[in-house]
């Protein structure tokens, strides 16, 4: 789970980036640096349990040939948006596999709103999931962390409230813990002709941020100083992103843990996309989520507002999607302004976001080329 980050220029980086810097690339005229700051969040550490690898997610038994696969990231317990992608992806001519990967649970502080988003979720037949640190965390009785991990750019405040929200729900999460702590870190999917990771943060941590659109080449310079990342920051490199698809056995790679989106073509075949949140605003002025869907060549169905798209493979190959969730904002509001009041963690830190969307940021920025 993240957020829109509210910069903080005097921080430096992610416990995780950390681990995984020799294998990324500074930047080429590196930005003044910064000193370290003190007293670290809890939500910026990097948990054992998290961490992962490209080869796990290789030998993990995949699910077999569906014709249209849905991710679904960082619904945020959102249950009007959950009820628009029920619909959507009942248009199919034959069922989808839908995936919710991670963050599904967030917003959803009353009880019978929780339950709800678990029944329809973990507790579905019809239905996968795959655990993000929401889940991890709310789940795990002994933190205190909402698992973030977030970078060192973003604002202590942040990380502090969204602790915060993790431990509201807590009592939520009790019944369920163990189904939760259960869930697995990543799904692999082998549909006609392509081969789909599915995972939250990154290849080596659930909620890694090596391949966050503002760490990924080809750098976006007006993105890195409208989150005012001041530093030697490191750049993950295409032929980085490359090697752990390759070592992971996937064409495609879905993430979403950073909650910013992003679709990119690598060249040769491989794609990697973010889908920011499903359950709230992704772009300036702009108050829908979004999901990735992917589709064989002749598949057809599934509505939806499609916002970009990249072909992988030709006729024979499949189309990766960013589509709107066009959920009942009002309902959503009415329900989220209840379930939260004025001055709470969540209204303090989402309530922008869920009205305005991400100021900074656009659709003809986030669908991102490989020349």
């Amino acid at each position: 789970m993240s957020m829109l980050r509210i910069p903080r220029a005097r921080r430096l980086l992610s416990a995780c980036q950390k681990r995984h810097q020799l294998s990324a690339e500074p930047l080429s005229t590196p930005l003044p640096s910064t000193p370290p700051s003190s007293n670290r969040p809890l939500s910026t550490s990097c948990p054992i349990n998290y961490r992962t690898s490209p080869s796990l997610l290789a030998s993990s038994p995949p699910i077999h040939e569906p014709s249209a696969l849905y991710v679904v990231g960082g619904l945020y317990g959102n249950l009007q948006a959950l009820q628009f992608i029920e619909n959507l992806t009942s248009s199919h001519s034959s069922p989808p596999t839908v995936i919710y990967n991670g963050d599904f649970h967030f917003f959803d502080k009353r009880p019978k709103t929780f339950d709800s988003v678990q029944r329809s979720i973990v507790d579905s037949e019809s239905v996968l999931a795959t655990a993000g640190n929401v889940e991890k965390e709310i789940a795990s009785l002994d933190s205190t962390s909402c698992g973030c991990d977030y970078p060192e750019y973003t604002d202590f405040k942040v990380t502090e409230r969204s602790d915060a929200i993790v431990g509201r729900l807590k009592k939520n999460a009790e019944p369920h813990a163990e189904n939760l702590l259960n869930l697995p870190l990543f799904r692999r999917v082998e549909m006609p002709n392509t081969k789909v990771g599915v995972i939250h943060g990154d290849c080596n941590s659930l909620s890694g941020w090596d391949y966050a659109v503002e760490n990924v080449e080809p750098v976006d310079v007006k993105l890195r100083a409208d989150l005012n990342m001041r530093g030697d920051y490191p750049v993950t490199s295409v032929s980085r992103i490359v090697e752990d698809m390759e070592a992971a056995d996937v064409d495609i790679l879905c993430c979403t843990h950073t909650c910013l989106p992003y679709m990119q073509d690598l060249g040769g075949g491989k794609v990697i996309v973010n889908n920011g949140s499903a359950g709230m605003g992704n772009f300036e002025g702009d108050k829908t989520g979004l999901i990735t869907r992917i589709v064989s060549g002749d598949e057809v169905g599934g509505g939806g507002e499609v916002v970009y798209e990249i072909e992988v493979g030709g006729d024979r190959g499949c189309r990766v999607q960013s589509v709107k969730v066009d959920f009942d904002f009002d309902a959503f509001w009415e329900e989220f302004s209840n379930e939260w009041e004025e001055g709470s963690p969540a209204r303090e830190s989402y309530e922008g976001r869920i009205w305005r969307g991400v100021g900074f940021w656009s659709a003809d920025r986030a669908r991102r080329m490989i020349e």
